[in-house]
């Protein structure tokens, strides 16, 4: 049995951190979960107008939740095995970095959706 700063086999470790540390933490996690938040209302405009919303809205989702699902365990056994904090600011500079990146490239025409062409029809 592990034992940690008290000297207590089995206690909970202490946290530390500064006050400033954890709200850095907490509204990273905001902006994470707003970033999310938006996505879904973004798809769910986007697909709104497709014949098979139902559909595509059900594989959108099995895309995004299905990497989880089938490497959630192998991958959760390698990332506690790395620097949290890095990983955790990498991954969200990565995931930011491609959302703007497709979105320029929506933009330009060279985004493969067809957002830019539905909301030419509606002017």
């Amino acid at each position: 049995m592990k034992q940690f700063d008290d000297g207590c086999p089995g206690a909970r470790p202490s946290v530390r951190g500064s006050r400033s540390e954890v709200m850095m933490l907490y509204g990273a996690e905001v902006l994470s979960g707003a970033g999310d938040g938006i996505f879904w209302v973004a798809l769910v405009v986007t697909l709104a107008d497709e014949p098979r919303f139902g559909l595509l809205l059900l594989l959108a989702v099995l895309a995004r939740l299905g990497p989880r699902a089938i490497l959630g365990i192998a991958a959760g056994s390698l990332i506690d095995r790395s620097p949290l904090r890095r990983l955790l600011v990498s991954i969200d500079v990565l995931r930011g970095t491609l959302m703007i990146v497709l979105g320029l490239l929506n933009m330009l025409g060279l985004a493969p959706t067809r957002c830019r062409y539905r909301m030419e029809r509606r002017r």
